[in-house]
């Protein structure tokens, strides 16, 4: 039978003592990078969630300014004033560039760029249906619905609304709840 070297047994220690401490080494390196990975996926969602707050704090800010309210306000008085003719009276009104039809369009706008962002948002994928759907559930959604956007569709000579398709496949009672 063969002998071994006096050495052979040492050395043979040796090259497992280091194989071990490779792989040790490899293993606690996967785990850090693991753990690394699972700190900045948590971080991630921390940052989306605060970016959506923000995104909401804005669109919550814009239509609980002053300037809505006031908006809202003097389209509910004009569809009051001229009853179920009030888109026609203001697309001619507006031709003749009447001083009132001028400021009710003024409001017009005001009202339609605060429903129209937030079906722009949902379009572009910045914001989710659940969101949007909480950023138009207001009092004045259904002013936007039955008096902004007819007298929009009447000044651009009944040009089809783009913004109510989304707005209903954003909430299919979009405008239904708290008539003015």
């Amino acid at each position: 039978m063969p002998s071994l070297p006096i050495n052979a047994g040492g050395l043979l220690m040796q090259t497992l003592s280091q194989y071990l401490n490779t792989q040790t080494l490899a293993v606690v390196a996967a785990l850090g990078a693991l753990l690394t990975a699972l700190v900045n996926y948590h971080q991630g969602r921390i940052a989306a969630r605060a970016h959506k707050a923000q995104i909401y704090l804005e669109f919550s800010a814009r239509y609980n300014a002053p300037e809505i309210a006031v908006a809202l306000q003097a389209l509910v008085d004009w569809r009051r004033k001229y009853g179920d003719a009030f888109a026609a009276v203001f697309h001619t009104k507006f031709q003749a560039q009447d001083a009132e039809a001028v400021q009710v369009n003024f409001h017009r706008r005001t009202a339609n760029a605060y429903f129209i962002d937030v079906a722009n948002a949902y379009r572009a994928g910045v914001v989710s249906r659940p969101f949007a759907r909480l950023a138009i559930d207001h009092p004045g959604a259904s002013v936007w619905r039955y008096i902004a956007d007819p007298m929009s569709i009447a000044l651009y000579e009944n040009a089809k609304s783009d913004w109510l398709p989304t707005l209903l496949k954003i909430d299919r009672h979009f405008g239904a709840r708290g008539l003015f």
